[in-house]
């Protein structure tokens, strides 16, 4: 399986934890300290095994007096040749994160890895002076520019929206980079595994209100159909029609791994819906059928958007463990494919 490795340096913690985020967001992954990686005998620990089996990385770095952590310079500078045959991204963690200032914090690094790196970033940090040691303080005490601040709020610009947004642009672009199966063959086996089962967990939000409602499912060219008699998802439908589907098998071990999960739109088609007919005989029902029943049914329609798959068999086929297909509107497909 790819995976991941995300390196960074910490003083005072907050990096360490930003990192920690991106790594779960990014998995599979291995989060490491710079320093481990260069401390650490070849082949000895979890880290190192990261450090060889990685095909992405990221590299965050905390921005020390205006220039990224020396800990991480020496990291690129020691191992560039290793990292200019993968893919980087590269992150910096300061108070300034205007283009102007991420493109200053990161030159030090771009500057050697040249074209590996396939993206970069900047997120906010703090200043907190009951965190700072000695040296730290004492310029934050000379600097004209920080001198007035005393209190975290004033020296912060951490934002975890900023983080989650960062984390799945990362994501975006690495997946661009899988070993891909052709788009007709993985919609084929997409298919075929949605027609080998028949119950879904539709997940729907609005607010802070989340509901996963596990219901029986029919597909048919890139729509799923579910009937449901009601609830709480109706709510989030009528204030947010984007959802999510999972489809999977039961757990039979690591390396026998199956688990669909879909993006997409859906609607409540009303009884003058014209694939409403349609949709209910895939389902086996009718009109008929549907009036004979105390309550009634409700048909939800799915427009799938995006389609990512884990499957254990993509490895023995010689494609990433990961597959992702994309629908558009009219149902055309396109997967992830391998860039240079």
């Amino acid at each position: 399986m790819s995976t991941t490795l995300v390196v960074y340096e910490s003083k005072y913690g907050l990096t360490e934890r930003m990192a920690r985020d991106l790594g779960r967001v990014l998995g599979p992954a291995r989060v490491c300290r710079a320093t481990d990686l260069a401390s650490v005998a070849p082949g000895a620990g979890v880290c190192h095994e990261a450090l060889t089996a990685a095909t992405f990385v990221v590299v965050v770095a905390p921005v020390y007096r205006h220039r990224p952590d020396q800990r991480i310079i020496d990291f690129v500078m020691g191992a560039q040749e290793w990292l200019r045959a993968r893919r980087v991204a590269l992150v910096c963690v300061g108070l300034a994160t205007s283009a102007g200032a991420v493109r200053t914090y990161l030159e030090p690094l771009s500057s050697v890895l040249g074209a590996s790196v396939v993206w970069t970033g900047g997120l906010g940090g703090r200043v907190a002076l009951n965190w700072l040691d000695t040296a730290d303080r004492q310029e934050i005490e000379a600097s004209g520019e920080l001198r007035g601040h005393r209190g975290l709020d004033d020296l912060d610009s951490f934002s975890a929206e900023a983080l989650a947004e960062a984390a799945l642009a990362i994501k975006a672009v690495r997946d661009r980079y899988t070993n891909a199966m052709p788009p007709a063959e993985l919609r084929r086996v997409i298919e075929d595994f949605l027609a080998a089962h028949t119950t879904c967990t539709l997940c729907t939000g609005a607010g802070e209100h989340v509901r996963a409602t596990p219901l029986e499912y029919a597909y048919q060219s890139g729509v799923l159909y579910l009937v449901s008699e009601g609830g709480e998802k109706f709510a989030h439908l009528l204030v947010n029609p984007r959802v999510s589907v999972a489809v999977h098998d039961d757990f039979c071990g690591m390396d026998r791994l199956a688990g669909l999960q879909m993006l997409g739109v859906a609607a409540v088609l009303d009884d003058a819906a014209p694939e409403r007919a349609s949709a209910l005989a895939l389902r086996g029902l009718d009109e008929v059928r549907l009036a004979a029943m105390p309550y009634a049914l409700n048909l939800i329609r799915v427009r799938i958007e995006r389609a990512e798959f884990l499957w254990s068999r993509f490895r023995d086929q010689g494609y990433d463990l990961r597959q992702t297909l994309a629908f558009s509107a009219e149902g055309e497909y396109d997967a992830a494919t391998p860039r240079d």
